[in-house]
């Protein structure tokens, strides 16, 4: 008997249990914050032209795959080595999309994570020769090849611990958009 009237006694009626005081969702389970990943699908633009990637994070670190495209593209030409009529060119440069890669480094502050980031892109230049007579184009010297080293930075909102949205600016992709989600 004394032993159930000291449990009886522990439960005092004032005292609410402090699991009872936290914020709970839908099914009455604690929201997670912790940032365990994301997987995500960029857009936007810049200089250089429209932009789109696909990127990932866990925890801290990040990557993301992206274009860049720029709106030209290579005209038909003769692609053997034909001579040019009159002899008389001009050499134009028909760029391809830049293809780059990004490494993340992310920084979580309640619902946003802030991220920097720093990359790699590569594009191919077709060299054509012009015809100054006729305008039409011939296959010419050997295609180049540009690099860059890009850098920027953004930010992510988590609206629920599964989904988010983002932006960034970026000094070869321009600023960008994103929409992220982790099943």
């Amino acid at each position: 008997m004394l032993m159930c009237a000291g449990v009886a006694g522990a439960q005092s009626p004032g005292h609410i249990a402090a699991d009872s005081l936290r914020a709970t969702n839908d099914s009455g389970a604690v929201p997670d914050w912790t940032r365990r990943g994301l997987a995500w699908l960029s857009c936007g633009g810049g200089t250089h032209g429209v932009t789109a990637g696909f990127g990932f994070r866990y925890r801290w670190f990040g990557a993301e795959q992206s274009v860049v495209t720029n709106g030209t593209a290579t005209p038909p030409y003769y692609p053997d080595n034909r001579a040019v009529p009159n002899g008389t060119f001009t050499i134009v440069s028909f760029p391809d999309p830049a293809i780059g890669i990004d490494g993340q480094l992310f920084y979580d502050i309640d619902r946003f994570s802030l991220f920097l980031a720093a990359g790699y892109f590569e594009q191919t230049n077709h060299q054509l020769r012009r015809s100054d007579v006729d305008g039409r184009f011939y296959s010419g010297p050997d295609d180049s090849v540009q690099h860059w080293f890009g850098y920027g930075g953004g930010m992510q909102y988590y609206i629920t611990p599964a989904f988010a949205v983002g932006c960034g600016l970026h000094s070869f992709r321009g600023a960008y958009l994103l929409v992220g989600f982790w099943p």
